[in-house]
């Protein structure tokens, strides 16, 4: 049978549809898979690491990231109006994120009075139209590469980021500090289903899907768990 006969008798798709594999993932395959060691750093360390930050943004950013566990596209993406000093809490875009299972996570008294802070010096060089909370110097939504900078800069300083090393262990970014909040949270004998739920990572078990966790039972555990960091 031709080429030609047989392309008449099968659908011909324009792209492939197999998804692209990332080359790393293949290699972690083939090497038999290990999860990457990560750096994590001490309650009394994290107090000294945020108040060596002298840029508010950037300390925001850290605080933030250690106080709630969320990943860095989730930050990017809050706005203003999603931030709600009342009850301590911000609805993140659910939608936008689909490994994130809850939108909802609280922060505490020190990390409100650090917002009130940012969200006065904010108004001072933010476009009129922007509602992201965190904007750069031109006054509009930052990017990934700012919000690892901002990590990853102060972490060079203090002296926790191992420049010239490959290893992910000797290296300090936002997602060190998503690990220093679940082992803060666990270290002080938060539930490991809270701790899942303030992640929002998926509940695979058949009881969690029976099991519904009360908002207000999961915010009173994360505030007598979270650490209180002394910032300054």
């Amino acid at each position: 049978m031709g080429y030609m006969s047989i392309l008449s008798i099968i659908n011909v798709v324009e792209k492939n549809i197999i998804l692209t594999v990332r080359k790393r993932y293949l290699t972690q395959y083939k090497n038999g898979y290990a999860p990457a060691q990560r750096k994590i750093i001490d309650v009394k360390k994290m107090v000294e690491f945020i108040n060596s930050i002298a840029n508010l943004s950037d300390k925001m950013i850290v605080v933030l990231f250690v106080k709630t566990g969320i990943r860095r596209g989730e930050l990017i993406q809050i706005d203003v109006d999603d931030v709600d000093m009342d009850e301590q809490r911000i609805t993140l875009k659910k939608r936008l994120f689909r490994k994130r299972s809850n939108p909802v996570v609280f922060f505490d008294e020190e990390t409100k009075q650090l917002l009130s802070l940012w969200l006065r010096r904010r108004k001072m060089f933010a476009n009129d139209s922007e509602k992201a909370l965190f904007v750069g110097q031109y006054g509009s939504r930052i990017d990934k590469n700012t919000v690892y900078d901002s990590v990853v800069k102060w972490a060079k300083r203090f002296g926790i980021y191992e420049e010239n090393s490959k290893f992910n262990r000797d290296h300090f970014s936002p997602h060190n500090l998503r690990h220093c909040f679940t082992t803060y949270l666990r270290q002080n004998g938060m539930p490991r289903e809270f701790i899942k739920e303030l992640r929002g990572d998926k509940r695979s078990e058949v009881i969690d899907i029976y099991d519904h966790i009360d908002p207000k039972d999961l915010k009173r555990e994360y505030l007598s768990a979270m650490p209180t960091f002394n910032i300054f």
